[in-house]
């Protein structure tokens, strides 16, 4: 790609820069992104949102209030967007790879809703409806848990593969059908006796505008428990590795802590 400078005397100088086909998608994104802020600051956000329109999350982490500390081998970055939605994600200090993330909607006339768990386990829905202790909360008051015989769905990535586990599914692996639909944009578990049907979001592909294939699924059955896995399209490798370098510069608590016991 070629530009051209002119100076104050009136001659021009001619610039080469060397651009990546596969980056130029984020590249508009990100510079489309800066120009909206400039123009539209009270509305950018309903353009471009990490978990609803956005198609480029780097270029929507980088408007939200961002906090991080440290804890044991783990690092705890907390978002906080224009709209009011908060987020929470969790990484491995040790891989770089993303162990939780939950999200919060704005705030609610009664107060705070709760948080909704997109990656990791969520562990409400860990508890025994039978147990007593299990159905009184903080307050006293009287919660429903979902039984332990239930099949319960949890959401892990690694660096290559986005993988879900479905606890409490006994029947042999014969039964499952699992589709990568493209109509509903999601992967669909039934079981052929009619006992189980899911429909899972991929939040991933949504943010990068791709259709789920069934060429990139995988299943396997084991201790009663159904593991999809998916193996992420490269387009969503580049995304996370955007946003991991855009993360890469927020100061941590533990960080300044250090800078202090350094300096006595």
């Amino acid at each position: 790609m070629k530009y051209n400078l002119k100076r104050s005397g009136g001659m021009k100088e001619t610039h080469s820069v060397r651009t990546n086909p596969a980056n130029g998608k984020y590249l508009l994104i990100t510079i489309f992104a800066c120009l909206i802020i400039f123009y539209d600051r009270e509305n950018y956000e309903t353009c471009f949102h990490f978990n609803l329109q956005s198609s480029n999350p780097a270029a929507t982490v980088v408007f939200a209030e961002k906090n991080s500390v440290i804890h044991g081998r783990s690092r705890k970055i907390h978002y906080k967007f224009p709209d009011g939605q908060q987020m929470a994600e969790e990484y491995s200090m040790d891989t770089g790879v993303l162990q939780k993330r939950a999200w919060r909607k704005s705030q609610q006339l009664l107060g705070e809703s709760e948080w909704e768990v997109e990656v990791g386990e969520d562990y409400r829905q860990l508890g025994c409806a039978g147990d007593s202790e299990q159905m009184l909360n903080a307050d006293n008051n009287f919660t429903v848990k979902i039984s332990n015989t239930e099949p319960i769905l949890s959401k892990r990535i690694t660096k290559k593969n986005i993988e879900w586990r479905i606890r409490n599914l006994p029947y042999p692996i014969t039964v499952y059908q699992v589709v990568a639909d493209c109509t509903k944009r999601a992967i669909v578990v039934k079981t052929t006796n009619k006992k189980y049907y899911k429909v899972i979001k991929v939040e991933e592909l949504d943010r990068c505008e791709l259709l789920p294939s069934q060429a990139n699924l995988s299943i396997h059955h084991q201790y009663n428990t159904l593991i999809i896995t998916y193996r992420k399209p490269d387009l969503v490798c580049e995304m996370e590795a955007q946003v991991l370098l855009l993360l890469k510069d927020i100061e941590t608590e533990m960080g300044k802590l250090l800078e202090g016991l350094l300096q006595k």
